[in-house]
């Protein structure tokens, strides 16, 4: 009997300046917005996988603030994929099969069947990724096309936009 255990993504040095820059987006604050809903809905759609969502990395916790195929809410960040992606160098971040990555076997949402391909593209917030736009499934792939790579990157793009635009008309508390 083997004994594995997922990697834990690591911290960006940029941590806590990332921290101001979510609140100050207002993006945790974005759940329900039709807009963001329909953005989860079309990367579902053109990705054709069970789920998708928008996540917003706050704290130890990693929030679906618009989600398809699976709950919103609340997400322990230390065994998120997006946690991973946050701290990647590169925009997309893919895994084609976390069954054969060493950084996803023993991860929870690997070992009950929940996930096995994902594919993440970061938010950004003054330079800073503060969440994703991501698409996953319970099955493998065996690519990612740059067709599907660009229409993310484009949505990802609106959404980043679209929380821009909340953020302007969020009341300021003083």
């Amino acid at each position: 009997m083997s004994i594995s255990y997922y990697s834990v993504a690591v911290t960006s040095p940029d941590e806590e300046h990332r921290q101001r820059q979510v609140q100050a987006s207002a993006a945790l604050q974005a759940a329900g917005d039709p807009v963001l809903d329909a953005i989860v809905l079309k990367a579902k759609q053109v990705a054709g996988t069970q789920m998708a969502g928008i996540s917003i990395a706050s704290q130890d916790w990693l929030y679906f603030i618009a989600a398809a195929g699976l709950p919103t809410g609340p997400y322990r960040r230390q065994s998120s994929f997006c946690d991973h992606a946050l701290s990647s160098k590169e925009p997309t971040f893919t895994v084609l099969d976390a069954e054969l990555d060493e950084r996803f076997v023993g991860n929870p949402f690997v070992e009950d069947g929940t996930l096995r391909s994902y594919v993440g593209v970061q938010l950004f917030s003054e330079q800073l990724p503060i969440g994703m736009l991501c698409v996953f499934d319970p099955e493998p792939r065996d690519e990612i096309s740059p067709a599907l790579s660009a229409e993310l990157a484009k949505l990802a793009f609106q959404t980043a936009e679209r929380l821009r635009e909340l953020s302007i008309s969020a009341p300021t508390f003083e």
